[in-house]
């Protein structure tokens, strides 16, 4: 049996939040930038492992969280590589390629919290992280040293189209040797042709994906669900399948049997900025740790809560709730 280990594939890039402080005597507050670094498989990762860290010491556990990317060798890139080792995450499969830089986003988030993005990654490293980073000897380390992948529908929509190719033969190669494959579409349709493209994409890796993370109003714009019952009809052969519905109880599948949990109450949020993430991120951990497909649901619900509590993509370590 492979060690258990957990890597996930994507994108970090530098997040731009609009923050406030107060201006000279105590005059009105003023606006300003504060940079982070996050991404939907990066802040999954870090709640991976976070929660993962700390229930090593209660359970005897110990889950290796890796993740896979490609930096630039600025300072930014720097730092963001720092920073994961800080938080504990394996960073062996993190490639530096000259002459490329991370990706950068802004954040604005309206008065509900709900937010908006600007992007600026056409030129990303992570792009080329297949065509200028990896090996086949590398795609074959990867798919055959981990106990369960993670990806999302970013990480596949960033790539050129030889890369998304060389990306699902690395599932292909982790399912044959009985890693579990994860995914989330997390779609965001600017980074598409267009939503045939993405379409067809998805259901390839769909195909192979053994724990769906997915989001209900992703599944109705694309796939033109009217009702969950659809979505579930539709990706009856996935093994387990969780349909998350934001402050509404989300749904999950698994052994043959529908369960729906309830999600955590949130008076007036934040800003939702990694809500769904957080939400992988403690799920997948639970389900590592042996929690049933509800409980960790529960545990999904409970990160997520206090995510939105606060701007950006990954709060403060000392805010983090326990599994």
């Amino acid at each position: 049996m492979k060690p258990a280990s957990i890597a996930c594939i994507g994108e970090c890039m530098v997040e731009l939040t609009q923050t406030d402080v107060l201006g000279e005597n105590n005059s009105e507050n003023e606006k300003f930038l504060k940079v982070n670094f996050a991404g939907d498989t990066l802040n999954t990762t870090v709640y991976m492992a976070r929660l993962l860290k700390e229930a090593s010491a209660s359970q005897q556990t110990d889950i290796a969280v890796r993740y896979v990317t490609a930096l630039g060798q600025d300072n930014f890139s720097s730092r963001m590589l720092a920073a994961w080792q800080s938080e504990g995450i394996d960073t062996r499969h993190v490639y530096s390629l000259s002459g490329k830089l991370p990706g950068l986003y802004s954040v604005n988030v309206d008065a509900t919290g709900e937010r908006s993005f600007h992007y600026w990654r056409s030129e990303s490293a992570a792009r080329s992280l297949f065509s200028d980073a990896l090996t086949q000897d590398q795609i074959e380390s990867i798919a055959s040293e981990n106990s369960l992948i993670f990806l999302s529908g970013i990480t596949v929509a960033i790539l050129p189209y030889e890369s998304r190719k060389q990306l699902v033969n690395l599932l292909k190669i982790a399912k044959h040797n009985g890693s579990i494959i994860a995914f989330d579409t997390n779609h965001r349709p600017a980074l598409w042709k267009d939503a045939e493209d993405a379409r067809q994409w998805y259901q390839q890796i769909l195909e192979l994906t053994d724990i769906a993370l997915l989001t209900f109003e992703d599944e109705q714009l694309l796939f033109n669900d009217q009702s969950v019952e659809d979505t579930l009809q539709r990706l009856e052969h996935i093994p387990e399948l969780i349909i998350k519905r934001g402050s509404s109880p989300c749904l999950v599948k698994s052994n043959g049997e529908v369960q729906t949990v309830v999600a955590q109450k949130v008076s007036t949020p934040v800003d939702t900025t990694g809500a769904g993430d957080s939400f992988n991120g403690a799920y997948l951990s639970s389900r590592m740790l042996g929690a049933s497909p509800v409980e960790a649901c529960q545990a999904g619900h409970r990160l997520a809560a206090e995510v939105i509590m606060h701007r950006g993509g990954v709060i403060p370590k000392e805010v983090m709730p326990a599994l």
